[in-house]
């Protein structure tokens, strides 16, 4: 049987870009029965990430998310899209004519919203990959004082693009923490990992590759931009305690260099290597980091960003679940509250550990997926 499958990636941070790649990789094993072939169209970080891969990928534009120094803001959103239904027609016309060039079996759209409606106007089969089954479910469960306005529009927004989505598509996949009730078409899987822990060297044999002796926390705030700001209010804190840290930076800063109990990178490219000898992670909310930790078996320190509902969602099941601890922002951090928050989460570290071991995740998510793609 051949198969050709089109992928249509959003791309804010890098998180959409890696677990796409994971699934494309479980559909690419050889296989006696099967042939497939994948194209990908992008946007932003994920374009970047599969034109590093040399994949060829086709750039598209899509929906761009506002974010201020420390938060989501819905003016910089209307701002940062005030051509996007300029960009929308043209992602159409794009994605319509790489599509009567491939002739694919099948759309996959992870959270791009174009390629969805463009398979619909097409009657052609599709699918969607989302986290933002967890986004609406575990609403109910955020604290108090992060709910306002601007969360409650976002919910609302989701829950109708959701709704929006399951018309459009014949299956709707959900890598997800925490299962909720939902329609049929939804098939939650296992969480997705861009490897497991047993595909990698032993910790002993790792240590001596990455020349670490000594204990540490690994600190990365992804491919988004905002990640840049929030370093600026955490490492001050982190140079207080008595821990090492590993920082990756994205770029934050320019070149390798070390600062008391710091190590900042500019960027780690063999990230995974560096979590599974870590002792936990300090990072944001963003869903496929937090899958990777819970895989290996690390505790997250989670800090959301401010006022966006599906980082805060993420943030909550972590929290609520035992996986980890999270540090809600107000207007500004608090270093004084922040310290002692980390201080908590490294003292409950075996805890963590221990309620992560009892769950039921294995990172087969890739391959479940990619099962339910093939019969598409």
């Amino acid at each position: 049987m051949n198969k050709k499958t089109l992928f249509s990636v959003y791309g804010y941070g890098l998180g959409h870009a890696t677990r796409c790649h994971a699934i494309i990789n479980e559909l690419m094993k050889p296989k006696k029965t099967r042939e497939v072939k994948v194209r990908i169209a992008a946007t932003n970080n994920a374009y970047q990430y599969f034109r590093k891969l040399k994949m060829n990928p086709l750039r598209i534009n899509s929906f761009q998310i506002g974010n201020t120094t420390t938060g989501f803001s819905w003016i910089q959103t209307l701002f940062e899209n005030i051509d996007l239904p300029f960009n929308m027609i043209a992602d159409y016309y794009n994605l319509k004519k790489e599509i009567n060039e491939f002739k694919p079996d099948l759309i996959v759209s992870d959270s791009e919203p174009v390629s969805l409606y463009t398979a619909s106007s097409l009657d052609m089969p599709c699918a969607f990959l989302s986290n933002l089954i967890l986004t609406l479910g575990e609403y109910k469960h955020l604290p108090v004082g992060v709910k306002n306005n601007k969360v409650a529009g976002q919910h609302t927004m989701i829950n109708a693009f959701i709704d929006q989505a399951l018309k459009w598509c014949g299956k709707l996949l959900s890598p997800t923490i925490a299962e909720y009730k939902a329609s049929r078409k939804i098939v939650f899987t296992d969480l997705i990992t861009r490897a497991k822990p047993s595909e990698l060297p032993e910790v002993k044999e790792l240590r001596n590759k990455l020349k670490i002796k000594d204990k540490y926390y690994i600190v990365s705030f992804g491919g988004a931009r905002i990640g840049k700001e929030y370093y600026k209010g955490l490492l001050p804190v982190l140079k207080k305690l008595n821990h090492k840290f590993i920082v990756s930076t994205n770029n934050a800063v320019r070149r390798y260099h070390k600062i008391k109990n710091l190590e900042l990178y500019p960027f780690i490219n063999n990230f995974l290597e560096y979590l599974k000898c870590a002792e936990g992670i300090i990072c944001l909310a963003g869903h496929s980091t937090l899958s990777e930790n819970i895989i290996f078996n690390k505790p997250s320190f989670v800090i959301p960003i401010r006022d966006h509902v599906e980082q805060l969602g993420n943030a909550s099941v972590i929290e609520r679940k035992g996986y980890g601890s999270v540090y809600y922002i107000d207007r500004l951090i608090n270093s004084k509250r922040l310290l002692r928050k980390i201080n908590e989460f490294i003292e409950n570290k075996d805890y963590y550990e221990n309620r992560i071991n009892r769950s039921k995740f294995k990172g087969q998510g890739a391959s479940e997926c990619a099962k339910v793609l093939i019969n598409m």
